[in-house]
C-alpha cells in the first residue's frame, strides 16, 4: 500500500511539473494511465522497487500492455525514488513485442526489466537495447521549453548558426576537473540571477565569424565531479565578452580568368568566452553532467549524418577534376587511371547510401526529432575520413607534376611568357589552352593550396576516425552476430 501511495505522489507530482512549465495535461483514463499531454496520448507507468545485480546496477522490471500501445503514442517510466523518466514510443515498444518476457498472469503483456544505471531496456536471452535517447530529468523539464522557444526565435528570424564544441583541452591525459588550470574546458564560473558567467574556449568553429548565433555544447562524457563544465547554450556571435580570433582560408585571388570555385571560402575560429553572461532564457543545460555526454554524442551523431551528404558533394567534385584532367591528357580511357575514378564513386556513393539508410532508419526521440541510425552514421563518416586524402592522391597522380608546379597566372598573361606558356600547355587536340590553364589551376588548389586547409576539416571534420570506431563498437550488435557463427558452426553452448 504505501508502494502504491508513493507511485501516485510521484504521478501527482509529475503532472503538476509539467502544467507549472505550460503543458496541457489532461487525465483520459485512470487504470490505465492515460493522460493527454498536449494532445498525444501518453500511458505513465511508475515502479517504486528494483532488483540490484551482480554488478550493482539498479534494475526495475516493467510491464506494457499491448492493446493500450494500440491507442497511445508514448509510454512514460518512472520510478518514486528518481527524478529522471524514460519516454519510448509506442512503435518502439511494439516493435519488441516478440523480444520481452510473456506476462504470466495476464494475456497480452509483455515484461522487461529497465537498467536505470546503464539505461537500457533488457529483454529475452540477455538482449539489451539502449534508451538513452529516450532518457529525461524531471528537474530540468524547463530546459527543453526554453530551447523551444529559442528554436522558434531561430527559425522565425532565419538565423544562421554555429556549433561550438571542441574544447582546448590542454593535457589530454586528464579530465576537465583534473586539468591545472579549469578554464581549458568552458565552464560556469557563477549563477545569478539573470543568468551564467562562463569561461573558457571552444576551438575549430566553422563559420562562426559570419554566424548570427554560437550554439555551445560539451564536448565529452562528464562525471559527478564536473557538473559546472555541463553547460549548453546560445550566444549571438557579436556577444561583447565573446572573442573570435579567426583564421581564413579560400583559392587564390583570379585576375583573368575569373572561376566560381575561386569566388568562396571558408573561416574557422577559436572562440574565447571571457566571462561571458548568458541569460537564461538561453540556457539549455545547466550542472547536469549525467547529460553531458549524451549532448555532446548527438551533436556528433547529426554532425556525421550531414557529412554524409556533403562530402560525396566534395567527392564529385574530385571525381569531376580527376576524368577532365584525364580527358584533357587524351588518357581518359586507360585501365588504370579508369580504376582510380571507380574508386572515387564508390567512396561517394558508399557515403551517401549510408547517408540514405541512416534516415530510413531513424527512430523518432521523446520530443518528435528523428534521429538517424548511429551505425550507418558512424560508417559513412568514417568511411569519408578515411579516403579523403586518397582522393586527393588520386587526383594528384593522374593531373601530374603540374598541379604542384603550375606557372603563376599573370605568367600567362605576361606579353613575353603568355604566348609561350599558351603554347606548351596544350594538351589533347581541340582542348584550348586557357581551358587546360583553367582546368589544371582547379586541380591545383584542391591539392594544396586551399585543398590542404580543407583535407583537414575532411579528415576531423565531425570527428575524427578513431572517434567512429568508437562509436562503432559500442553499439553495433555483435552478439547478434556471434550466435548466427555459432549456429552454422554447430556450436550449441
Amino acid at each position: 500500500m504505501t508502494r502504491n501511495i508513493q507511485a501516485q505522489e510521484k504521478l501527482y507530482g509529475f503532472i503538476d511539473k509539467l502544467a507549472s512549465l505550460g503543458y496541457r495535461v489532461i487525465e483520459v483514463h485512470k487504470k490505465p494511465q492515460i493522460y493527454s499531454i498536449n494532445g498525444e496520448l501518453v500511458n505513465i507507468r511508475i515502479r517504486g522497487k528494483s532488483k540490484e545485480t551482480a554488478d550493482g546496477s539498479r534494475r526495475f522490471w516493467y510491464s506494457v500492455s499491448f492493446s493500450v500501445l494500440q491507442d497511445v503514442k508514448w509510454v512514460i517510466y518512472m520510478t518514486t525514488g528518481s527524478d529522471y523518466f524514460v519516454m519510448l514510443p509506442s512503435s518502439f515498444l511494439e516493435s519488441l513485442k516478440d523480444r520481452m518476457y510473456p506476462d504470466r498472469k495476464r494475456t497480452g503483456v509483455g515484461v522487461f526489466d529497465i537498467d536505470w544505471d546503464n539505461m537500457t531496456i533488457d529483454l529475452k536471452q540477455g538482449e539489451r537495447i539502449s534508451i538513452d535517447d529516450y532518457y529525461h530529468n524531471l528537474i530540468h523539464l524547463e530546459d527543453y521549453p526554453r530551447f523551444v522557444e529559442y528554436l522558434k526565435h531561430f527559425q522565425k528570424n532565419d538565423l544562421v548558426g554555429c556549433a561550438a564544441q571542441t574544447d582546448v583541452k590542454s593535457d589530454r591525459s586528464l579530465r576537465p576537473h583534473q586539468q591545472p588550470d579549469p578554464d581549458m574546458y568552458l565552464r560556469i564560473v557563477e549563477k545569478k540571477k539573470e543568468g551564467v558567467i562562463v569561461r573558457g574556449a571552444k576551438a575549430h568553429n566553422s563559420i562562426a565569424a559570419y554566424a548570427d548565433e554560437i550554439i555551445v555544447t560539451p564536448t565529452r562524457a562528464l562525471t559527478k565531479e564536473e557538473s559546472d563544465w555541463s553547460v549548453a547554450f546560445a550566444v549571438p556571435g557579436d556577444h561583447p565578452k565573446v572573442h573570435q580570433i579567426v583564421i581564413a582560408g579560400a583559392p587564390k585571388t583570379r585576375k583573368h580568368l575569373k572561376a566560381p570555385y575561386a569566388d568562396y571560402g571558408s573561416s574557422h575560429s577559436v572562440t574565447i568566452f571571457d566571462d561571458a553572461l548568458i541569460p537564461w532564457e538561453r540556457v539549455f543545460m545547466c550542472g547536469e553532467w549525467e547529460l553531458g555526454g549524451r549532448m555532446a554524442l548527438m551533436f556528433a551523431l547529426y554532425h556525421r549524418h550531414s557529412y554524409t551528404g556533403c562530402k560525396p558533394a566534395a567527392t564529385d567534385l574530385f571525381i569531376g577534376t580527376t576524368a577532365l584532367v584525364a580527358e584533357y591528357q587524351g588518357v581518359a580511357s586507360a585501365q588504370h587511371i579508369r580504376h582510380k575514378i571507380a574508386d572515387l564513386i564508390s567512396v561517394a556513393e558508399l557515403v551517401y547510401g549510408a547517408g540514405i539508410a541512416a534516415g530510413v532508419k531513424s527512430t523518432p526521440s521523446s520530443s518528435g526529432t528523428y534521429i538517424p541510425d548511429l551505425v550507418f552514421c558512424n560508417v559513412g563518416r568514417r568511411h569519408a575520413g578515411l579516403n579523403f586524402y586518397h582522393e586527393i592522391e588520386a587526383l594528384c597522380d593522374v593531373a601530374g607534376g603540374l598541379a604542384g608546379t603550375m606557372p603563376y597566372e599573370e605568367d600567362f598573361f605576361d606579353p613575353t611568357t603568355g604566348p609561350l606558356l599558351n603554347k606548351y600547355i596544350k594538351r589533347k587536340e581541340g582542348i584550348s589552352a586557357e581551358d587546360v590553364h583553367r582546368c589544371f589551376n582547379q586541380a591545383q588548389e584542391m591539392v594544396q593550396g586551399y585543398g590542404s586547409h580543407r583535407a583537414v576539416a575532411g579528415l576531423h571534420g565531425g570527428g575524427s576516425p578513431i572517434m567512429e570506431v568508437i562509436a562503432i563498437l559500442a553499439n553495433y550488435d555483435l552478439d547478434s552476430k556471434k550466435k548466427i557463427a555459432k549456429y552454422l558452426a554447430g556450436i550449441e553452448s
